[in-house]
């Protein structure tokens, strides 16, 4: 995989692993994900001294992310009440259970280009010190996750 890619699917990592950590309720992460979002959204700008144009491109990432949540939201319940009644049966059907999942696939599948695209034009637009800037935050930020599990 291109480094540039990689990149920006860790960026994607990020944005997802943080908006799960936001819908935990605890500590600093009792804000809406509104919130949250925006103070990770203010976060990258001030350590990246982001220009209006990539704080626009990183506002309509952080739009588009929030308007996924809401969705996937939506449908939350319903496969929880699915997966409870396939749980309720004294065998699993596994061919059932195996649909949802790919169907759950075929919906992160179809939503990945777009995400990717806007996270492309993000990155494209930091300068080369900006994009190392952001590696290193990545990459420790990973680093801490990986000590957590």
């Amino acid at each position: 995989m291109k480094t540039p890619i990689k990149l920006v699917s860790l960026l994607i990592v990020v944005i997802i692993g943080t908006g799960a950590i936001a819908g935990c309720n605890s500590g600093m992460f009792k804000h809406t994900p509104e919130k949250k979002a925006q103070w990770i959204v203010n976060e990258i700008t001030d350590e990246l001294t982001l220009s209006d144009a990539q704080i626009q491109k990183l506002n309509v990432i952080k739009d588009h992310v929030l308007s996924l949540r809401k969705e996937h939201q939506s449908e939350h319940e319903s496969t929880h009440q699915v997966i409870l009644g396939l749980l309720s049966q004294p065998t699993l059907d596994q061919a059932k259970l195996n649909e949802l999942v790919v169907q759950k696939s075929e919906m992160i599948v179809s939503k990945a280009p777009h995400i990717i695209t806007l996270l492309g034009d993000f990155y494209d637009s930091l300068s080369t010190e900006q994009q190392k800037t952001f590696r290193e935050a990545i990459a420790e930020h990973m680093n801490k996750r990986k000590h957590q599990h």
